[in-house]
C-alpha cells in the first residue's frame, strides 16, 4: 500500500500542496485528475523522492520515506517504474538500449541476455522485438509510448507510475495505451497510479479516483462515484472537462 499522510509543499510564499492524505491499496489503478496547478505534478514527484515535502510522509509498504537517504532510495526504486509524459526516450541510442537502460547503468548482465529481457519487455507491451534496434526517431508516437511503458516494466515492479499517459496521442494510440494499462495492472498484481487529464482513460481504467483541487483532496473514491459526486468542485471539473 501506498500512503500519504498530511503533505504539504510550498515554493516561496504560493502553498501548492496543503495537507494531502491518501491510501492507494495494492493492486489499485489509482488516477489523480484536477485542473491544471493544482499540484498533481508536485505531488508526484514527492511521492518518488524527487522534491522534498515540507511537512508530511510518503509510506510504502509501511515504511516512511521522509528520512531516506540514496542508499534506501535506490533500493525502493528497485520496486517501482515510471512512465514519463512524452517517453522521455534518448533518441541517440537504439530501442533495446533504451529499454534495458537500468540493467546497462547496473552493469550486472551481458549483452544477451539484456537484450533478451528486453524483446520480452517489448512482448508484453504488443512490440515486435525487430525494432530493438531502430531509433526512436523512426516509431510512430504511440509505439514509443509503449517503448517508454516496457523500460518501465522491465524489471516487473510493484508500483507503476504514470505521468500523463496519453498526452499528444491520437484516440486509437490512447486506447491502445489505457488497455496496456489496465492489462500489465490485472496480470501482474501492480499498484498502478496515473497522473492524467483525459476522463475517457478515467472511465476504461480507474479503480481509485483522487481529484485535487486547491491543494487539497476533493473526492478520493470508486470511479463509479467518481461521476455521482455531488461536490460542487467535482461536478464543475466535469462540465469543464465535458
Amino acid at each position: 500500500m501506498l500512503k500519504l499522510t498530511q503533505i504539504h509543499k510550498s515554493f516561496g510564499k504560493e502553498e501548492i500542496l496543503r495537507g494531502i492524505s491518501l491510501e492507494i491499496p495494492r493492486g489499485s489503478r489509482c488516477c489523480i485528475v484536477g485542473p491544471s496547478g493544482t499540484g498533481k505534478s508536485v505531488l508526484l514527484k514527492i511521492i518518488l523522492g524527487l522534491l522534498k515535502q515540507d511537512r508530511g510522509e510518503v509510506i510504502f509498504d509501511g515504511v516512511a520515506t521522509s528520512n531516506f537517504g540514496h542508499k534506501e532510495w535506490h533500493a525502493l526504486m528497485q520496486r517501482i517504474g515510471l512512465v514519463f509524459q512524452g517517453a522521455a526516450l534518448f533518441d541517440s541510442i537504439p530501442i533495446w538500449e533504451n529499454v534495458g537502460l537500468r540493467f546497462l547503468e547496473e552493469g550486472k548482465m551481458t549483452k544477451n541476455a539484456i537484450r533478451e529481457q528486453v524483446a520480452a519487455s517489448l512482448e508484453r507491451v504488443r512490440l515486435s522485438p525487430d525494432i530493438m534496434d531502430k531509433s526512436p526517431a523512426e516509431l510512430s508516437g504511440g509505439m514509443q509510448k509503449r517503448v517508454g511503458i516496457a523500460r518501465a516494466i522491465i524489471h516487473q515492479p510493484r508500483y507503476v507510475f504514470y505521468d500523463e499517459p496519453t498526452t499528444g496521442l491520437d484516440p486509437v494510440s490512447a486506447g491502445a495505451v489505457d488497455e496496456l494499462i489496465f492489462e500489465l495492472s490485472d496480470s501482474q498484481d501492480q499498484t498502478s497510479v496515473i497522473v492524467t487529464h483525459d476522463l475517457i482513460s478515467v472511465r476504461k481504467i480507474a479503480t481509485q479516483v483522487v481529484m485535487l483541487q486547491g491543494g487539497k483532496v476533493v473526492f478520493d473514491g470508486e470511479k463509479a462515484a467518481f461521476w455521482g459526486a455531488e461536490e460542487e468542485a467535482v461536478q464543475a471539473f466535469l462540465r469543464r472537462a465535458n
